[in-house]
C-alpha cells in the first residue's frame, strides 16, 4: 500500500506543478525548472518506495523490462489516474477552468481506454463539479445523477454520497428548493446506509456526526449562493 501512496502523492504534485507553471505562462525557463524541481523531490521522496514512476506511461515501460510486477501494474495505473485528477480539482479551486477541463478529460479517455470502471464515478464527480463551476447547471446534475448511479451500482457508497450532496448543493444554488430537498433527503440516506455498515458504535456515531455536519454545510453554502 506505501508504494502505491508514494506514486499518488508524487503524481499530484507534479501534475500540479505543471498546471501551476504553464497555465501562467511563466517566463524563460522557469515552468521547466520547475516540473524538473517537482519531479526530482518527489523521486528522492517517495523513489526508495515506489521506484517514482508517476506516470502510466513510465510503469508499462518498466512493466515490459520485467521489473514490475503484473499485479502492481492496476493499482499503480489507479494510483496515478486519482492522483491527476486530484490535481485537476485543485487547480479548479484556483479558478484554473482550462487546467482542470484537460486533466478531467484526460483522466477520462484514460480510464475508458483501459475499461477502469471503478474510475467512472469519480471522474464523473469531477466533471460535474467543473460544470457547476463553469455556471452549466444541468451537464452538473446530469453528471452527478451519472456518479450516484454508477457507485451505487459498484457498491461505493462514499462516492454516492459525495455525488448526492454535490446535487443538492447545485440544486440550492439555483433556487429549486423542492428538488434540493429531494436531494438532502437522498444523501441523509446514504449517510444512514453507510453507517449501518460499521461495527464499532464510536465510529458509526463519528461518522454520521461528520457526515451530517458536511451535509447541512453544503445545503446551506447552496442556498446563499442564490
Amino acid at each position: 500500500m506505501r508504494k502505491y501512496i508514494a506514486e499518488f502523492i508524487g503524481t499530484f504534485f507534479l501534475v500540479l506543478t505543471i498546471g501551476c507553471t504553464v497555465i501562467e505562462g511563466l517566463p524563460g525557463v522557469i515552468a521547466p525548472l520547475a516540473i524538473g524541481a517537482a519531479l526530482m523531490v518527489m523521486i528522492y521522496a517517495g523513489g526508495h518506495i515506489s521506484g517514482g514512476h508517476f506516470n502510466p506511461a513510465v510503469t508499462l515501460a518498466v512493466f515490459v523490462r520485467g521489473r514490475c510486477a503484473p499485479g502492481d501494474v492496476i493499482f499503480y495505473w489507479v494510483a496515478q489516474v486519482l492522483g491527476a485528477v486530484g490535481a485537476a480539482l485543485v487547480a479548479l479551486e484556483r479558478n484554473r477552468m482550462d487546467e482542470a477541463s484537460k486533466h478531467v478529460s484526460e483522466a477520462r479517455r484514460f480510464t475508458q481506454e483501459r475499461g477502469m470502471k471503478c474510475f467512472y464515478p469519480m471522474v464523473e464527480v469531477a466533471e460535474a463539479r467543473l460544470s457547476a463551476a463553469n455556471g452549466d447547471i444541468e451537464s452538473a446534475l446530469s453528471h452527478y445523477k451519472e456518479a450516484d448511479k454508477l457507485a451505487v451500482e459498484m457498491g461505493m457508497l462514499p462516492t454516492a454520497l459525495q455525488a448526492r450532496m454535490g446535487m443538492m448543493a447545485v440544486l440550492a444554488g439555483v433556487g429549486r428548493v423542492a428538488d434540493a430537498q429531494a436531494a438532502h433527503l437522498a444523501a441523509q440516506a446514504m449517510i444512514d446506509e453507510i453507517a449501518g455498515l460499521f461495527r464499532d458504535d464510536n465510529y458509526r456515531q463519528m461518522f454520521v456526526e461528520s457526515a451530517t455536519e458536511r451535509l447541512e454545510s453544503m445545503a446551506g453554502t447552496g442556498a446563499t449562493k442564490q
